[in-house]
């Protein structure tokens, strides 16, 4: 099925195009006329999941050395490894009791940490079936829906479903910030700050910015961008990232606005108008310009894809 819809939309593409040319006076027009080859896209497949052998992709992270791991649905973790001659997928971990991961971080000490919409966080080491890392009786009182390393890799920053953030350190020290009100869908921890989207009890999809004070402290939030009121009233945020520049970029479930960059002035571009195939499910940026995101098509997970930002994540 993603193979039909990604076919159909180039095929549209290319024969809007040609319909175009047509009109052209010119008797033997090429489509360079009218837009001069800039060489690669900035958008392309980086590894191309078959639901009957690879599986079905969903949350995403990557290493210190940006090798990309996968949950796979049904078959565990596993990790993308590129070759001149054929990709291949080598398992990182067994499935444990989950289906898939819809959140995925790695961390200082080569340990993946994930989220599976459950009062608690999973560990993943290498080889090993999953296994909880905090629960309940940490302190975990809503059902997690995104977890984040810090730059340091020793602090995670997660979000649940009633707007309460969570600092949690490699040592299973829980703290909570009961600071937003509604369902916090992804969040980015900076340098200096931590960006958290979400869906609030107005029913909008808005993202706040918190100072953070120390490595498991943060001050007082504030609105940072009406993504609803802004850009579009339907759609909703699925993940976000942040550029060394201070630039956001919201990904949505809506194809039409599937990568929205927000400048620190506010001012905001789609970008990569035309070039996104359906809509993300997972996105991570890596330690260089390039980012990498689990798409959907169609409402069925699909492919891992990258994209050259042009400029590095922030720090």
């Amino acid at each position: 099925m993603k193979k039909i819809l990604y076919n159909t939309f180039i095929i549209t593409f290319l024969l809007t195009a040609l319909t175009f040319i047509s009109c052209d006076d010119d008797a033997t027009p090429s489509l360079y006329d009218l837009v001069p080859p800039v060489g690669e896209l900035p958008v392309g497949m980086y590894f191309n999941f078959d639901a009957k052998t690879t599986g079905v992709p969903y949350a995403i992270t990557r290493d210190a050395n940006n090798q990309i791991y996968v949950s796979v649905s049904g078959l565990g973790i596993k990790k993308i490894v590129k070759s001149t001659t054929k990709d291949s997928l080598v398992s990182f971990a067994p499935k444990g009791a989950e289906t898939f991961f819809n959140s995925l971080t790695y961390a200082s000490n080569d340990k993946i940490y994930a989220t599976r919409r459950v009062r608690g966080l999973v560990e993943v080491t290498e080889n090993t079936n999953p296994a909880t890392f905090v629960a309940s009786g940490a302190g975990i009182d809503d059902n997690l829906n995104d977890v984040e390393f810090d730059n340091s890799r020793n602090v995670l920053w997660a979000g649940g479903n009633t707007g309460i953030l969570y600092s949690i350190t490699l040592d299973k020290i829980v703290k909570k910030f009961f600071v937003l009100s509604g369902n916090i869908s992804a969040l980015k921890p900076t340098q200096n700050s931590l960006y958290v989207s979400m869906r609030d009890t107005l029913d909008q999809e808005v993202i706040w910015k918190f100072p953070i004070i120390s490595a498991d402290s943060i001050g007082t939030g504030e609105l940072f961008f009406n993504f609803t009121q802004a850009v579009d009233t339907l759609a909703r945020i699925i993940d976000i990232t942040v550029a060394e520049d201070g630039e956001v970029y919201i990904f949505s479930n809506t194809q039409a606005v599937a990568i929205t960059a927000v400048r620190s002035t506010l001012s905001f571009e789609k970008a990569f108008s035309g070039l996104i195939v359906g809509s993300a499910y997972s996105v991570v940026w890596g330690t260089n310009n390039y980012a990498y995101f689990t798409n959907i098509i169609g409402s069925i997970n699909s492919d891992v894809w990258r994209i050259d930002m042009k400029k590095n994540s922030a720090p």
